[in-house]
């Protein structure tokens, strides 16, 4: 393709919407594309009850009277709500309540008593071997003369283990022996 040929294709793809827009500008200055777009103020459908209101609005003369608008003493007054608003206001939020009627007090109880010792110490299990027993409590393994600590109403408290027997522990605390067995 030679060099001018895309030379001419331009020119033409360009001279197309410069002639577009020069026929445009022409009829926008003469006035006369305005008013021949413009719909006449004849009816549309003649003969229908619908033609009066088709008419452009823009031929249409005013001649009817604005309306007197009334007096502003004349109006009645409005009336206030019977119920007040349900939201309640920001006022009324950082506002306590008051209080409707005093309700006695609930007699404080005493404290809790605090659990005995029996059982907070839980025996798992007791192993023999030849030379040593052992024995599984509260999830730590012990041996005869070991202390469990345990805590009793937040407080530590210390459990000694006294002996150990195949099916049996025998545990002391504060002067007190008790014996424990698995699962109890």
């Amino acid at each position: 393709m030679p060099p001018r040929l895309g030379w001419i294709i331009l020119a033409v793809a360009l001279l197309v919407p410069a002639l577009m827009f020069w026929d445009w500008w022409t009829k926008l200055d003469s006035g006369q594309a305005v008013a021949s777009r413009r719909p006449t103020s004849a009816a549309v459908f003649p003969g229908t009850p619908v033609a009066r209101l088709l008419a452009n609005p823009l031929d249409l003369k005013g001649d009817a009277p604005a309306p007197v608008p009334q007096d502003a003493g004349s109006a009645p007054a409005l009336e206030p709500r019977a119920d007040p608003d349900p939201t309640p206001s920001p006022m009324e939020l950082e506002r306590p309540p008051a209080p409707a009627a005093k309700a006695p007090k609930p007699a404080r109880s005493k404290r809790k008593p605090l659990p005995t010792i029996q059982s907070l110490v839980r025996l798992q299990g007791i192993t023999a071997g030849r030379d040593s027993v052992v024995a599984i409590v509260n999830e730590r393994v012990v041996v005869p003369g070991g202390v469990v600590r345990v805590l009793r109403g937040g407080r530590p408290a210390a459990v000694k283990v006294v002996d150990i027997q195949s099916d049996r522990v025998l545990f002391q605390h504060g002067g007190r022996r008790w014996l424990g067995t698995i699962g109890r």
